[in-house]
C-alpha cells in the first residue's frame, strides 16, 4: 500500500491513465495498479515528485489546497474557542452570583453573632447587678 492518492494526482494534472503512464514511463496497467494502492517503486515516487514540483499549476493548486485547509482549521478552532469563551463567561457569572449570595449569608450570620454577643453581654451585666 502507498500513501499517495495517485488518482487525485493524475486528475489534478488533467491526464488520462495512458497519458499519466507515459508521464511516468510505465504502462497503463501499472498506473491502474498504483491507483489501486499497490506499492510504487521509490524511483517512480522520486520521478513523480520531480515532475510535480516542476509543474507550477499543480504546485500552486497543492499550495492553495493546503492554505485553504489551514484557513478552515483556523476558522473552526476560532469558532470553537469563541464558544468556550462564552461558556466560561457564563460560568464566571454564575460563580460571581454564588459568591455574592454566600457573602450576604455570611454578613447575615456576622450580624446575628454580634446581636447574640450583645444580648449575652447585657444578660451577664444584668445578672451581676
Amino acid at each position: 500500500m502507498n500513501d499517495l492518492d495517485i488518482i487525485k494526482i493524475r486528475r489534478d494534472l488533467g491526464k488520462t491513465q495512458q497519458e499519466f503512464a507515459e508521464f511516468l514511463g510505465v504502462d497503463r496497467r501499472t498506473v491502474i495498479n498504483y491507483e489501486q494502492g499497490n506499492k510504487i517503486p521509490a524511483s517512480k515516487i522520486k520521478l513523480l515528485g520531480t515532475l510535480l514540483s516542476n509543474n507550477k499549476v499543480y504546485t500552486n493548486e497543492v499550495n492553495k489546497n493546503r492554505i485553504s485547509g489551514k484557513i478552515e482549521t483556523v476558522a473552526e478552532t476560532t469558532e470553537s474557542l469563541n464558544r468556550e469563551i462564552l461558556d466560561l463567561k457564563d460560568h464566571i457569572k454564575t460563580l460571581k452570583d454564588l459568591i455574592e449570595e454566600k457573602n450576604k449569608t455570611a454578613e447575615m450570620y456576622i450580624n446575628e453573632n454580634k446581636l447574640l454577643k450583645e444580648s449575652i453581654s447585657k444578660l451577664q451585666s444584668a445578672s451581676v447587678d
